[in-house]
């Protein structure tokens, strides 16, 4: 791999404008294929095989109407108090042309809602009214049926009186007829036809007369057949009333049953009870994912054009959401501060704008060409910020690195296209292997069987790859360009004066390259002429070992300054007075070694046992302490709530929770499956049967009806909770919800929604995080183990790496669940954590611990190899590369820290997170419990089973392999 870069190098250097012009032209056509096939960038989320995909699912099959995305409009009068008839007027008709938006299938106003809630309360009371009138006429009519029942009983008795008197008579006259027993009862009466009233006018009529007796026909048969027809018509009449009764009856029911809708939705409103506020829903028809940006900009750009007669317009953040500004104010600062940690480090302007250029160049081609497919992949918002925040982080590093060791070999003398090729194969190399872990790490995503994580991923793992082949090619292109100007003026001037005394003295050595004539520059540092540091390409220039460091006394002063880690000057003389080194173009060394070399002695001794092992509980201890949040974190998605406070989607959010609650930010959608098809009239009941167990939960405000499929086997609901979708509350609700189903008369009950979206997603990825965290931890020990030949150090750096992690978790949690520090850090409403926020740390904070690790320990080792106990390898090691490690976390601490302040609200824990888990692992881990625990463990940190030594691969990280056949080739300069 070294030689390799190496030549990877020399390309870059003699075709160094075609490189400077190819980086530029990619990232040119990863713009034009942004503007071409970008797409839309959600802020929701949709996981597969969840509760809520499978509601949504059967939603959209069944009730067409309430698939696809559903935003709001929030309208308030500015001057306060109601809105008046004319802004009514003009809110509703600039809602009018929404309605021909593409991809907009509905669109519902406000005041007409309103009208049609009032009109339907209306008809309630006036078919109360109606009721209660005909319940009255019915008793009236059933009054009077009784009455007329009455009199035709008594008409009835009557007639059979005068029948029966009418055929006595007839017996006592027929010569044949027997003499009746009771007859000398009353004479007066057999035979007297006084006993029946004969009715002198009306012979029908079967009514008592004003004296109260009845009148019947002088025919009793007669009066018997007409009492007979009459009864009939009274029989036909209590049928009909019965009838009129009972469908009376089923009207009040179904009044009652709409009566208990409406009171289940009396708070489900679209305009505020004072009238100030009005919300209009847009109805799209495609999901938050699918729905092109387009669209929703559209939207907003046809209602903050319209008049609306002083009414304010807010849109909610499903409309508002946008893929415009992905960097801000903050990220721009954070670039800054980067760029000062160069300055302050390379101290030249050169040399500090080169890899924020290059930087830039590769962050830019990584999240233009992601966006590109975002067409057709489904991506969210905050998918390139990653890109964006890795590649720039990623890159500034990997370009310091080889900026430095160019820097370096320049000090040393070594010719400008040598020095980048030479820089190229050794730190070149390790940038390979610390760009590949983070890719690995990132791409490691996948198993956790999220789709959006799993593109998060990869646009992550791309930006890095990017970044390093950038830093490979356009890196060592620029430097070419740049020349000697890399170096401040006077060490220039020394190096052009030192090469002309060494042509002078090389005389007829017949070599080329004068500074070289001595054999030995193919080493970064010409004071390792005697060939005992043949492994020195240590990626730290302080641990440029020479010959005075072979003997132990030079020290490995951790400078970030290349300059600092060459020799000192009796060595260099001492060194080409044997003719094994080159003085003319030999820096000034520093006066730290040079000029005190018992305090570069003191450096190399091991430090104090009680300070290691104070370092570790120190160390352990603390991270621990801020780790603790992490028992009480609850992982969600941000609401409105969470957006900055001066944006339309938080006036939204806080506008509507003000006036109509805050629960009507994040209502619920509950389907409710029934065994077999109703019939129409049989509908109204189970709505209100289903309905009446859903009210009766805590935490609901309000249930209204939202749809009946054509089978009349499949309901629909809107269930608006008592607080808001990131509440715990309603995270609860929606789970007593679920615990309710099946129902009375096995009716199964499903729950969808943003809030039950953010369970089930947070659940999924709290069920992945063990297993990618397995992953993730695996990997590291395997990789460690093949690079550092140790079982012990790759057991430290996991260990360090979980322990940096869960203390990162941890102070996420306090800042924005717990809301401490909240005024520092923007956290105006604290909630739960960002979900998918704990497994981008981990493949992030993992990729870069490995790279500190490697930084630090590959020092320690290379030490402890060339003959240093391990316990003052471990202090060499540590001084190495402590620079390096504090330079590189400073410029990713500055650069993620820019994002904690973003525009976007999923962004900013997630710039946190990074900022304090970088800030935890180098300082406190890598440069503090790691070394602490390396000095405890002694010898025993470079243990290694010989049959593991021989199955392991052999990894020069550092390319040490690649030094030793430079040199032999700079020996001879005559071949």
């Amino acid at each position: 791999m070294a030689q390799l870069l190496y030549r990877l190098g020399q390309f870059s250097t003699r075709r160094r404008w075609a490189v400077v012009v190819f980086w530029p032209l990619i990232l040119i056509a990863a713009g034009i294929g942004f503007l071409a096939g970008g797409g839309t960038l959600a802020s929701t989320f949709d996981i597969p095989d969840t509760t809520t995909a499978a509601v949504n699912a059967e939603l959209s099959k069944r009730l067409p109407d309430l698939a696809g995305m559903t935003g709001k409009v929030v309208f308030t009068n500015q001057a306060g108090g109601e809105l008046t008839a004319e802004q009514r007027q003009a809110i509703s008709r600039a809602l009018e042309p929404i309605t021909a938006v593409d991809r907009v299938r509905a669109v519902v106003d406000p005041f007409q809602v309103e009208s049609e809630r009032a009109e339907q309360l209306a008809l309630l009371e006036q078919g109360a009214a109606q009721l209660a009138a005909g319940r009255a006429e019915l008793e009236a009519a059933r009054a009077e049926l009784e009455s007329g029942q009455a009199q035709l009983d008594q008409a009835m008795a009557a007639a059979q009186a005068a029948a029966e008197m009418a055929q006595a008579t007839a017996g006592q006259t027929d010569p044949g007829a027997q003499a009746d027993p009771g007859a000398d009862a009353d004479p007066g009466a057999q035979g007297d036809p006084s006993a029946v009233l004969i009715a002198p006018t009306d012979p029908g009529s079967l009514w008592p007369s004003e004296a109260g007796e009845v009148v019947v026909p002088p025919d009793p048969a007669e009066a018997l057949a007409e009492l007979a027809a009459r009864q009939a018509e009274l029989d036909a009449a209590a049928v009909q009333l019965d009838a009129g009764q009972a469908e009376l009856a089923a009207q009040e029911e179904t009044l009652e049953l709409g009566r208990q809708l409406a009171d289940f939705a009396d708070q489900v409103r679209a305009v505020s009870p004072d009238g100030s506020t009005a919300v209009a829903a847009v109805m799209y028809q495609d999901s938050q994912f699918a729905l092109p940006q387009a669209s929703k900009t559209e939207v907003m750009d046809i209602l903050e054009a319209a008049e609306l007669e002083g009414a304010r317009v807010d849109f909610s953040a499903e409309i508002a959401q946008t893929t415009e500004g992905l960097l801000g104010l903050g990220e721009v600062l954070g670039v800054g501060v980067a760029a000062i940690v160069l300055l302050v480090a390379l101290r030249m302007v050169f040399a500090a704008a080169l890899p924020i250029i290059t930087s830039v160049i590769g962050a830019g081609i990584g999240v233009a060409g992601s966006l590109s497919l975002s067409g057709v992949v489904e991506m969210s918002s905050i998918t390139p910020v990653l890109g964006i925040m890795l590649g720039l982080a990623v890159g500034i590093d990997y370009a310091l690195f080889i900026v430095l060791r160019h820097r370096r070999s320049l000090r040393a003398g070594l010719a400008v296209s040598e020095s980048i090729a030479l820089a190229t194969g050794t730190a070149g190399n390790a940038v390979v292997f610390a760009g590949t872990t983070v890719v690995i790490a990132l791409a490691a995503l996948n198993v956790c069987g999220i789709p959006f994580l799993g593109v998060m991923g990869w646009v992550g793992a791309v930006s890095v790859a990017i970044a390093v082949l950038v830093a490979l090619t356009l890196v060592p292109a620029l430097l070419s360009l740049l020349g000697l100007r890399l170096l401040p003026k006077a060490q220039r001037v020394a190096r052009a004066v030192g090469s002309a005394d060494a042509a002078d003295a090389a005389g007829a050595a017949g070599s080329v390259d004068p500074a070289r004539s001595a054999g030995a520059a193919g080493s970064l540092d010409p004071a390792r002429s005697a060939g005992a540091a043949g492994a020195a390409g240590s990626l730290d220039p302080a641990r440029s070992a020479d010959a005075a460091e072979s003997a132990g006394a030079a020290g490995a002063a951790g400078s970030l300054d290349p300059a600092r880690s060459a020799a000192p000057a009796d060595a260099v003389a001492q060194a080409a007075q044997a003719g094994q080194g080159e003085t003319a173009d030999q820096p000034d060394p520093p006066a730290d070694l040079s000029h005190h070399p018992a305090e570069a002695a003191a450096r190399l001794r091991p430090m104090p046992t009680w300070r290691a092992a104070g370092a570790v509980v120190i160390g352990i201890v603390g991270l621990s302490l801020v780790a603790t949040p992490i028992w009480t974190m609850r992982l969600g998605l941000p609401d409105g709530s969470a957006e900055p406070t001066d944006s339309t989607s938080y006036r939204a959010f806080t506008e509507v929770a003000e006036q109509f609650g805050p629960g009507d930010n994040g209502p619920l959608v509950v389907a409710a499956e029934l065994p077999a098809p109703l019939a129409a009239e049989d509908q109204l009941a189970a709505q209100v049967k289903i309905a009446g167990e859903l009210m009766a939960q805590p935490d609901v405000v309000a249930v209204a009806p939202a749809g009946v499929a054509a089978e009349g086997d499949y309901l629909a609901f809107q269930v608006i909770p008592a607080e808001g979708p990131a509440s715990a509350s309603t995270e609860e609700l929606v789970r007593r919800l679920r615990a309710l189903t099946p129902l009375d008369g096995g009716i199964e009950l499903g729950v969808a929604g943003q809030a039950s979206g953010n369970i089930d997603i947070s659940a999924k990825l709290a069920d992945a995080l063990p297993l990618y965290l397995a992953v993730v931890v695996g990997l590291s020990l395997v990789i460690l183990m093949t690079v550092f030949r140790s079982v012990l150090v790759p057991v430290i750096a996991a260990a360090g790496f979980v322990l940096s992690y869960l203390a990162a978790l941890g102070a996420v949690v306090a800042i924005y669940q717990w809301g401490w520090l909240s005024s520092v850090f923007a956290v105006h409403d604290p909630g739960p954590v960002l979900n998918f926020v704990p497994l981008l740390l981990v493949g992030v904070i993992f990729g870069l611990a490995m790279d500190y690790q490697l930084f630090l320990v590959s020092g320690m080792r290379e030490a402890h190899v060339h003959g240093a106990p391990a316990r003052q390898a471990v202090v060499a090691g540590l001084h190495g590369g402590r620079a390096v490690v504090t330079a590189a976390a400073l410029i990713m601490m500055a650069v993620f820290g820019g994002f904690i302040f973003s525009h976007l609200a999923l962004v900013r824990p997630l710039g946190f997170g990074l900022a304090v888990g970088v800030m935890f692992d180098a300082f406190v881990v890598r440069l503090l419990v790691v070394p602490g625990l390396m000095h405890l463990a002694g010898r025993a940190a470079w243990w290694l089973p010989r049959w593991l030594d021989r199955l392991l691969p052999n990894v020069d990280v550092e390319g040490a392999a690649l030094r030793r056949p430079v040199a032999v080739a700079s020996a001879q300069p005559n071949r």
